[in-house]
């Protein structure tokens, strides 16, 4: 497993940064809380009343003021994020997965279309999500491959998932349980914290930001 990552992107100046994590992290607070629903309309008639939710993350670590690059990442970081531009998170570099289906996977049965199957692994959990919405989620553990196809997974799906003709965006995804490919901050103030005279701590708190353009 590798060390925990964050990434973020400066049109315009450097690019592409990524801040790799001198540790694992000791605390990971991730859930899901339900925003509100959400009405869309045809001249006047109801097509989908569904309630939205998002996921919150809260990661921390501490490390030594002497790791002057960490620090000075850190901070680099905040500088850009804090201003509402998006962040990439992971726990693990190596488990990234975030693929979109390629057709319907009904409830009750195991075989989920994909429009590709990079990254997946036999044996390893991932969520399996409703995009529209959030509202479906559940972890599935893969057992089979048909590479750049599908998936089998051990168990029964719970509920059906889709992917809708119309915007790519739409489509609904599984992704790497610890994997956040699109977060926003939720506070401005600064998320380093001393602990001591050589320590300090670095948290912050983010939410999942689909509905937020990529910058």
């Amino acid at each position: 497993m590798g060390l925990p990552r964050l990434r973020y992107t400066v049109p315009g100046g450097p690019g592409v940064q990524r801040i790799n994590f001198p540790r694992q992290i000791f605390a990971l607070n991730a859930r899901r809380r339900r925003v509100g629903s959400q009405v869309t309309t045809d001249g006047g008639v109801v097509q989908y009343q569904f309630q939205r939710f998002e996921e919150i993350i809260e990661p921390e670590i501490d490390f030594m003021l002497t790791d002057k690059d960490f620090n000075r990442e850190i901070k680099d970081f905040w500088g850009w994020v804090s201003k509402g531009k998006t962040l990439r998170f992971m726990m693990d570099p190596d488990d990234m997965v975030f693929l979109k289906l390629d057709g319907a996977a009904a409830a009750g049965q195991k075989t989920v279309p994909m429009e590709f199957t990079d990254g997946l692994v036999v044996g390893q959990r991932y969520y399996l999500t409703n995009w529209r919405d959030g509202w479906q989620r559940e972890t599935v553990e893969v057992d089979t491959i048909n590479a750049g196809v599908s998936f089998d997974a051990v168990d029964n799906l719970i509920y059906s998932y889709d992917a809708p003709n119309g915007p790519d965006e739409t489509a609904d995804r599984v992704r790497s349980r610890f994997y956040f490919p699109k977060l926003v901050v939720l506070s401005t103030r600064s998320p380093l914290g001393e602990l001591s005279a050589n320590r300090t701590t670095f948290l912050f708190r983010a939410r999942s930001a689909f509905d937020t353009e990529v910058n």
